[in-house]
């Protein structure tokens, strides 16, 4: 959203100095870099090539992954896209930023990464394919653009359009005397999952009508109804939606290269959440914390430290660090932001990590009835390989604790009481987390939805409506 310069004035005096200027370029190198953040919408990173997968779902992302800086374990803040996002945009965690239910908005008080990024001279564009972020809700905070034409439900397919309006944007970007930030949403592996004709699909290809309702698959899985042949022929489609989302963002970073931007410009990549299917009897997001739900890719490719490019870091990582760590690349200290997880840039340059927990968290209400399942209120930590789960504050419950070393299916979870002797390093790391969280806290602000989008919330499970 664009701010009058009287509302940018007053927007600059409240929060200095975590705005170094409205509008201004001041203190920013003349060579940075513009930025690329590509986001791709319920991306698992356990099926991509560069995370092991046997499959050719990702020819593309593996080779921005040689050709930049990987993070192997990377967490996402919550298992579902509203909070995740406003994660990514903001670098806090959702207990900070207060983005937590469907009926959410983005507090107005947040700053954004595209309105720091703004204020020290990048243009800023975005295209989203996901309806749910909306501009008037928040999410267009601090853009110049912002481009929602290809959010247009989860039964469309989108990676062309989006792909053909990034490659306008850039063009259009390229020609101004300035950086450039362009940040893009991809949603095509998001549920309905469809045949792109990579032959992934095609042996199992008829038993489920591709836009079968995710409750009725559900519900099928439930009842018993669902076979083995159907859920994997589910799996089939997601890596096809996965490979043919790849080949749109093959098709970008083509253009990048071909309009002479590749050597300055800072491309990231990175998921929202993942999907599960059946793991843990549940197929979809939101509900668990779960790895297949929460660990996302999370590639950096900086053309300045080619010396890097190929190199894997292993330690834990939040995507809440992509903020800090974007601001960081190019010249901006992130120092002045009260961020919930740094940078990432020493690693990015080669430097070591130190490693320190991780958090994730899902509060969400489902107001569908039929999919009163959906329901989720869990925090977890996560110490390199071992992952403790709880009932959100205040919920009571016992803490679960997975060994991601020796049990990565998470399947085999120890229970200890909320006060028993093994479970005070989780228990005290998750005070001291929601001390820091409630400090930080942004306002909460509800949304106001359209009747359309109260329908692609419905058909979602998200909302229950007449």
């Amino acid at each position: 959203m664009h701010r009058t310069p009287i509302a940018c004035a007053f927007f600059a005096l409240l929060f200095a100095p975590l705005l170094t200027s409205c509008g201004s370029s001041s203190g920013l190198s003349a060579d940075a870099p513009n930025v690329l953040l590509i986001a791709v919408d319920t991306l698992r990173a356990d099926h991509l090539g560069a995370w092991g997968y046997e499959r050719a779902t990702s020819p593309a992302v593996d080779a921005l992954a040689a050709e930049g800086v990987r993070f192997s374990r990377a967490t996402a803040p919550a298992p579902w896209t509203l909070p995740s996002i406003a994660s990514l945009n903001t670098g806090l965690y959702p207990a900070s930023h207060s983005l937590v239910g469907a009926s959410d908005a983005l507090a107005f008080e947040a700053v954004t990464l595209a309105e720091v990024l703004g204020s020290h001279g990048f243009a800023t564009s975005a295209v989203i394919g996901n309806s749910l972020l909306h501009a008037r809700l928040g999410h267009s905070q601090g853009f110049d653009a912002y481009d929602m034409e290809e959010a247009t439900g989860h039964t469309a397919i989108t990676t062309p359009g989006i792909t053909a309006r990034a490659k306008t944007q850039l063009a259009a970007l390229a020609k101004q005397d300035k950086p450039f930030f362009l940040s893009l949403l991809y949603y095509d592996p998001h549920y309905d999952w469809k045949s792109h004709g990579f032959g992934f699909a095609d042996e199992a290809a008829g038993l489920l009508d591709e836009d079968t309702p995710i409750q009725d698959l559900r519900d099928a899985a439930a009842n018993g109804t669902l076979s083995e042949a159907e859920r994997q022929l589910l799996v089939d489609r997601y890596d096809e939606e996965i490979r043919f989302t790849d080949e749109g963002i093959a098709e970008l970073l083509s253009e990048l290269a071909r309009l002479g931007l590749d050597k300055n410009t800072l491309v990231v990549f990175v998921a929202d959440h993942g999907e599960e299917f059946l793991e843990h009897g549940w197929l979809g997001h939101t509900r668990f914390l779960f790895d297949g739900m929460v660990h996302v890719p999370l590639i950096v490719r900086d053309p300045r430290e080619a010396a890097h490019h190929g190199e894997v870091v292993d330690t834990r990582v939040s995507t809440v660090s992509v903020m800090p760590t974007i601001l960081d690349l190019v010249g901006i200290d992130p120092a002045p932001w009260a961020f919930d997880e740094p940078s990432l840039a020493a690693a990015v340059r080669g430097e070591a990590l130190e490693s320190h927990p991780i958090f994730t968290m899902v509060d969400f209400e489902a107001a569908q009835k039929r999919n009163a399942a959906k329901a989720a209120h869990l925090e977890a930590v996560v110490f390199d390989d071992i992952k403790w789960i709880r009932p959100s504050q205040g919920r009571g419950g016992p803490l679960q604790r997975y060994d991601l070393a020796s049990d990565p299916g998470e399947t085999a979870p120890e229970l200890f009481a909320a006060e028993a002797p093994e479970a005070r390093e989780p228990r005290q790391a998750l005070e001291k987390a929601w001390a820091q969280f409630a400090k930080r806290a942004l306002p909460h602000r509800s949304a106001a939805y359209s009747q359309a989008e109260l329908d692609e919330m419905q058909k979602l499970g998200y909302l229950d409506h007449e």
